[in-house]
């Protein structure tokens, strides 16, 4: 009777335990710009590097050179808009190669480095790094396309070139964020500044001036000094609605000297900010009054769905390089403080499934997908069994190819970017050095 009862606890918990993924059969595998190792041809992937699944879970939406649209089958298998509906771009070009025309024309849009959808799904936004500049469009939620919103509604942008709106606070652009209600937007620019921009229901973003609308390391562009941003790179919008969080790193990584903290700050109900005082405040491996955290260079900020905790990327380093990497939890209370909390494996680039149970994370060599079981009571993140990793070469410690090394895949080299299908069933892995993405069934129930 105890092996019986054994044995069905067994059976039980093998069918509640998330499978592992495996990539999509055929040319469903992946979309390439060449149609390379079996993918199916797309266009307009020239230096893919950001991607994002719509919430109804119908289309898929890559950040190139270009935006390049994609419906998604109920299987995962990604099918391109036809023609010019299939992807958008500052000069029309189909990149990495094509004529011009190929795509239909945007403003601000000459490298898309990430993207993001409004919480309704209504509305896309790009960020454009190189440009300084972010780009928003309507999505027609039946057709997936995208319409750039007209006039300066358009984009907005440091320079105000190509006819978008200006404000100078987004010199030196490096990121952005959107509230889960969907009404501000959050930037982070320069050497640390962060910049509020409001939302109306039409989409347009318009940059909030007074006392908050920016919080800046020096006291200058109207900002309002604050000494624990500089370095900020990358910002988080709490899942409560009421904190916003900030990762900084600034120093010198060749020598391991790199100061890093996560800053916490509270939003009003205009958007507006102003830094959290008392406990919980930040978290930094150096003073300032904030909880410690080790040393190490901050590489990446990441919110579980849960909201329970953020996930810091770190990295030590020795002449440039990093040595060894971790993934450090930051327990958020409900007032919105910062506690440290348990470490794991090292990865960027979070992305978790809806489900509640795994998580896929960025190898810091830029060469692999890591796997990650999450418990749904703690929302701790641990690695499975082996094989832990999709890998497009399986390669063991000998230096000999190994499949048993991780899951062995084709169509993507040096991944940059991760997606997860809302049913939480396709993962998406795009890369910047093949021009395209890849597909994996199995990363949800």
């Amino acid at each position: 009777m105890a092996a019986v009862g054994l044995l069905a606890l067994a059976l039980a918990l093998a069918a509640i335990a998330p499978a592992q993924p495996a990539q999509l059969a055929g040319t469903s595998a992946c979309v390439d710009f060449l149609g390379r190792d079996g993918c199916q041809p797309g266009h307009a992937l020239g230096g893919a590097d950001a991607i994002v699944s719509s919430p109804d879970g119908r289309f898929v939406y890559v950040g190139a050179r270009t935006v390049a649209v994609f419906a998604r089958a109920a299987d995962g298998t990604l099918t391109q808009l036809p023609g010019a509906v299939g992807c958008v771009s500052e000069d029309t070009r189909d990149r990495p190669v094509g004529p011009a025309g190929a795509c239909g024309g945007a403003r601000g849009v000459l490298h898309a480095d990430a993207l993001i959808e409004s919480p309704d799904g209504h509305a896309l936004y790009v960020l454009d790094v190189r440009d300084a500049a972010i780009a928003a469009f309507a999505r027609d939620s039946a057709s997936g396309r995208l319409r750039q919103l007209s006039g300066l509604a358009g984009c907005l942008s440091a320079s105000g070139a190509g006819g978008c709106a200006r404000d100078h606070r987004l010199a030196g652009l490096r990121a952005i964020a959107l509230t889960r209600d969907g009404q501000t937007m959050y930037a982070v620019a320069g050497d640390g500044r962060v910049t509020a921009l409001a939302r109306d229901r039409d989409g347009r973003l318009s940059p909030l001036a007074g006392p908050g609308a920016c919080l800046a390391w020096h006291a200058r562009l109207g900002c309002t000094g604050v000494a624990l941003l500089q370095g900020a790179f990358t910002v988080v919008a709490g899942a409560n609605g009421r904190d916003v969080y900030v990762a900084t790193d600034y120093g010198d990584i060749v020598e391991d000297a790199s100061v890093g903290a996560v800053v916490a700050l509270t939003r009003s109900a205009s958007g507006r900010l102003a830094v959290r005082r008392g406990p919980g405040s930040c978290v930094a491996n150096v003073g300032h009054g904030c909880s410690r955290i080790p040393d190490g260079v901050v590489i990446d900020l990441a919110a579980d769905r849960s909201g329970q905790v953020l996930w810091l990327s770190r990295g030590s380093t020795y002449k440039g390089a990093y040595t060894q990497t971790s993934l450090l939890g930051l327990r958020v209370s409900r007032t919105g403080g910062l506690t440290p909390g348990p470490a794991t494996a090292g990865a960027r680039g979070l992305v978790f499934a809806a489900d509640g149970r795994e998580a896929y994370g960025l190898g810091l060599d830029e060469s692999d997908v890591l796997l990650f079981r999450r418990d749904p009571a703690t929302a701790r993140l641990t690695p499975p069994a082996p094989p832990a990793c999709i890998d497009e070469l399986s390669v063991n410690t000998a230096g000999a190819a190994d499949v048993s090394a991780c899951i062995s895949a084709h169509g993507f080299d040096d991944p940059v970017a991760l997606a997860i299908s809302p049913d939480s069933r396709t993962l998406y892995v795009a890369s910047a050095t093949w021009n395209g993405v890849a597909a994996f069934a199995g990363a949800g129930p």
